[in-house]
């Protein structure tokens, strides 16, 4: 890990050019002719997107030699309003970039001399999302608000993990991920209460699928992003099937898999209409959808934002058996409580999903949506349960949730081990961190946990750390205005998972890594890189047999640091740092306790910064590394 004085990339040839590059998707009928303009066109085949070169990079991972990058961009819409009213919108993209020999021959921005402009090349691809079109956005009385609001896109991006990339396989050689954001909702349009402004939008799948080696470079069939209905990309946005929603997209370029989330997306049994089945992930398995009375949308709470994503190898759902491809997903809902037909108040929610990564990828589970359970906090007057809320902490000031939202979540494990003492010891605790938490006039960033399994019926979401509670009086630590960023330690690959990746042998005694025809060299670094299941991965492993699944039991230490990032007004930089493996809930004692081993880092951060150490104006934004 190293610290950036400058951000100049004009080592990096022509990456300084990406605006007019995004501009050229929509100018140049070059480009149209060798890209297909992928996901740029209307039902009717003809060119409706065109970028203007303003764009909002959110989350980015390196996964198999590829750079990964979420976030939305502006552009020019026509008939965004109808037939001939056109207007400027914000949309969700993923972008990829190749991560090596960015400056060889055929490079990855090229320049034209004839029309003295650039335009993508090898190893660079831009996919819309196309929300604007796919959701409506409101009327054209609402076009100046919508060209202004940059807060629509994509925010959180994971691998999607198989149950088993805990370690690193050489099988595992394509780019999968899951990615989710939100957008804008015109409510008289889509059959949302009056007062809904967003709903969230969630995708996954097989992004590159891996084809060949040749030529010192890594061969995808999904090199330039010219999606058919063959590849394998789920979509999970509102009423995707309906009429002018999914149909608005040029039907070669649509996903393969559309599925509404209004009929994917469940909610706990408390939160649920009582009677009925219990919406489970067993349930799931065996092929149901939640029930009439199990809906979200049934009980009038409507996923409003995602904002992160965090997904797992393996996971248990009960004491024998384990869920595959394990994800958490942050944000809020809105909730009509008193069934009025408008929108009362937004609370922060967490949705345990799931859908192993394996029957995706042999479409076993073809017409099924992802596994999503919401827990909103806060209920309607057609829940079961209508007093139903996250638990508070009993602090002066009180607080309250209304208002907030979960913003990122940290998985401690990869992998859980399914005997005790899972059982009967502890359970290891997801983090989740809140902004905007009321506390008399004033707002805070808090800290929930989810209690063992994400993949329980009803899972509690408890306080962990909350201003003016048993945290800060116990650690000192403060909490921050505002949560910017999650920090994250990822695992460090073993010797012979470095081979896999690396498609070689490295001898240690000698320090020599003796490449094969499967191995790829990077002439900007001069190094060979990894580029087979060479991705990140959460928690503790078996250093000694890393191809065997982590013996790890709850409470057990990692050694890897996780921690939320923030800013407090008056004080500066806040990091709250903790082992990954220590925040755990033990009921072997009566009464039960959390536990947790945490550092306070903001103001070490602080200290360490030679120019004006003692500013309180530092945010500490993001942080990710290895050993």
């Amino acid at each position: 890990m190293g610290l950036s004085y400058s951000l100049d990339v004009e080592s990096l040839q022509n990456m300084n050019k990406l605006s007019e590059v995004l501009i050229n998707y929509g100018v140049n009928q070059v480009f149209d002719t060798t890209f297909n303009g992928a996901r740029f066109k209307n039902a009717s085949g003809d060119w409706d997107i065109y970028p203007t070169g303003e764009y909002v990079i959110r989350k980015g991972m390196y996964i198999n030699g590829y750079f990964v990058y979420v976030g939305s961009y502006k552009a020019y819409c026509l008939d965004l309003f109808g037939t001939g009213n056109h207007g400027y919108a914000w949309d969700g993209f993923i972008m990829t970039l190749k991560g090596y020999n960015f400056n060889q021959s055929p490079t990855v921005i090229i320049y034209d001399a004839n029309l003295n402009t650039y335009f993508p090349g090898l190893g660079f691809g831009f996919l819309p999302m196309r929300m604007m079109y796919e959701v409506n956005c409101g009327v054209i009385g609402d076009a100046n608000d919508i060209a202004d609001d940059s807060s629509v896109g994509l925010y959180g991006l994971d691998i999607y993990k198989s149950i088993e990339d805990y370690a690193v396989i050489d099988a595992d050689r394509d780019i999968k991920i899951i990615t989710c954001g939100f957008q804008r909702i015109n409510p008289s349009a889509e059959s949302v209460p009056t007062g809904s402004d967003y709903i969230g939008n969630l995708y996954l799948g097989r992004l590159l699928a891996f084809n060949s080696i040749g030529n010192n470079e890594i061969n995808y069939n999904a090199q330039i992003f010219d999606f058919s209905p063959s590849d394998d990309f789920m979509q999970v946005t509102w009423r995707a099937n309906q009429v002018n929603h999914v149909d608005k997209t040029f039907a070669g370029n649509r996903f393969s898999l559309i599925m509404d989330l209004d009929e994917a997306i469940g909610v706990i049994e408390e939160v649920s209409q009582a009677g009925g089945v219990i919406w489970s992930y067993g349930g799931w398995f065996a092929g149901n959808s939640p029930s009439t009375q199990k809906l979200a949308k049934t009980v009038k709470v409507f996923p409003r934002k995602f904002t992160d994503i965090t997904c797992v190898s393996q996971q248990p759902y009960n004491t024998l058996q384990q869920a595959d491809s394990v994800w958490i997903l942050t944000g809020d809902s809105s909730l009509d409580v008193n069934n009025d037909g408008t929108i009362d108040k937004t609370v922060p929610h967490t949705i345990a999903c799931a859908f192993p990564y394996d029957d995706f990828i042999t479409g076993i589970r073809a017409t099924q949506p992802p596994f999503m359970n919401l827990n909103p906090s806060g209920a309607t007057s057609l829940s079961d349960v209508t007093t139903y809320r996250w638990q508070l902490e009993d602090t002066t000031p009180s607080y309250n949730l209304d208002g907030s939202v979960s913003v990122f979540s940290s998985q401690p494990y990869e992998a859980l081990d399914l005997t005790p003492p899972y059982v009967i010891a502890g359970y290891p605790e997801t983090m989740i961190a809140l902004n905007n938490v009321s506390y008399d006039g004033n707002t805070y960033g808090s800290i929930y946990s989810v209690l063992g399994s994400l993949l329980q019926p009803s899972f509690v979401m408890m306080p962990y750390a909350v201003q003016g509670g048993s945290f800060t009086t116990a650690t000192g630590i403060d909490l921050p205005s505002q949560w910017y960023g999650k920090a994250v330690q990822f695992r460090t690959f073993a010797v012979a998972e470095e081979n896999i990746a690396k498609q070689g042998t490295f001898v240690i005694d000698t320090g020599e890594f003796t490449p094969t025809s499967n191995s790829i060299y990077d002439y900007d670094t001069g190094e060979y890189i990894g580029w087979v299941s060479n991705y990140q991965r959460y928690g503790a492993f078996n250093l000694e047999n890393p191809s065997a699944e982590p013996s790890v039991t709850t409470g057990q230490l990692t050694g890897s640091g996780y921690g939320f990032l923030g800013f407090k007004t008056g004080t500066g930089s806040i990091a709250i740092m903790f082992d990954s493996g220590s925040p755990y809930y033990n009921n072997s004692i009566i009464p039960p306790t959390h536990t947790i081993v945490v550092r306070d880092e903001g103001s070490n951060l602080s200290a360490n910064v030679i120019d004006t150490p003692s500013s309180v104006s530092r945010k500490v934004i993001n942080c990710g590394w290895d050993n």
